[in-house]
């Protein structure tokens, strides 16, 4: 399994529920349509204990292998996604990690 993590920062002006409302009711089934994905997650933030928070949601995407990551990211339907995106993130981070199922 490949696990990507995308960390996403809400556009200025936009509220927690604007930007969770469009990442889970129009940027959702966007990516939902991603190339060679296994599973795909979206998290966004309702609470933190860091006093410093500033991560507003995260989505967590696993694929059989980096090759299918690399075709999936090089996709139109990625492009499109991207497109998306910028209509509710300012920017995001994107980790490649190295997942273990602890439970």
């Amino acid at each position: 399994m490949y696990t990507v993590i995308y960390a996403l920062y809400r556009k200025d002006g936009l509220s927690q529920e604007e930007f969770a409302k469009h990442w889970t009711e129009v940027h959702a089934p966007i990516a939902r349509k991603l190339p060679n994905v296994r599973s795909y997650r979206i998290c966004p933030v309702t609470g933190s204990s860091d006093a410093l928070h500033e991560v507003d949601g995260f989505a967590v995407l696993d694929f059989d292998s980096e090759a299918d990551f690399a075709a999936a990211a090089e996709s139109p339907e990625m492009a499109e996604a991207g497109e998306d995106a910028a209509k509710f993130a300012r920017h995001f981070g994107v980790y490649m990690v190295d997942a273990h199922n602890v439970v």
